[in-house]
């Protein structure tokens, strides 16, 4: 995926109230929006090195939004709007194996009332297929957990929801897939944070118990593009 402009570097100062951080850029202090409403552990310290675009979209509050945020020496993206994007292109490219067969995707699938999956993709004698897409950014920077992608960095009620409907779907004759996104380029692996939130790794291994197949890619990512590059080891 084509990054819209070059980004600018700066230094971060602060995240706060979710939705806004603080840069340092050119010896001035400014104010972006922060697209990523987790806790983005790791990624939100005084000091790091972040990249942001700019906009002259004058419906815009701020003129800046946060991209990416440098940790362990890599970059590490922050914007949640990106996995879906880099999925989908993914698809049209048949970039992930056990997707290829797929003729068709449509975003946004309205599974039933209150229920929508990322994406449904069909194609001539396949199964249609749900995909439901996590964003992952959590390294922890240890020694037993060097290289090392988790998810999630804080509970999330509405991960394990998104896993039980999974499931359910499933015993409805859809193939179901949960496919984690990993924004940084120094994992080659990939594990459940039980330790963060035990009912979701419960939750996960019940999934799997059913049926969903799960799918992780790390990405690259440069001052101008960013994409799906490999798939990492689930351990």
């Amino acid at each position: 995926m084509q990054l819209s402009q070059t980004l600018k570097s700066g230094k971060l100062i602060k995240r706060y109230k979710r939705f806004f951080a603080d840069l340092e850029y050119e010896n001035n202090i400014i104010t972006a929006h922060c697209p990523n409403p987790g806790s983005m552990t790791g990624l939100n310290q005084q000091g790091q090195d972040v990249l942001f675009s700019t906009t002259d979209n004058t419906k815009r509050k701020l003129k800046y939004t946060l991209e990416f945020v440098r940790q362990c020496e890599s970059w590490v993206g922050v914007n949640t709007q990106y996995p879906n994007k880099l999925v989908a292109e993914a698809l049209r490219n048949k970039i992930i194996p056990n997707l290829s067969d797929y003729s068709e995707f449509k975003p946004e699938f309205n599974y039933d009332k209150g229920i929508r999956y990322d994406f449904l993709l069909t194609g001539l004698d396949k199964k249609q297929c749900i995909v439901e897409v996590k964003n992952v950014q959590l390294r922890r920077n240890v020694k037993d957990r060097i290289g090392l992608a988790e998810f999630p960095d804080s509970v999330t009620d509405r991960g394990s929801k998104h896993l039980n409907h999974l499931s359910l779907a499933i015993s409805k004759g859809y193939r179901c897939m949960m496919l984690y996104v990993v924004q940084r380029t120094d994992c080659e692996k990939f594990s459940i944070a039980s330790d963060i939130d035990p009912v979701y790794v419960q939750n996960f291994n019940e999934a799997v118990k059913t049926g969903v197949e799960i799918e992780v890619w790390g990405c690259d990512i440069s001052h101008k593009e960013i994409k799906l590059s490999k798939q990492l080891k689930l351990i």
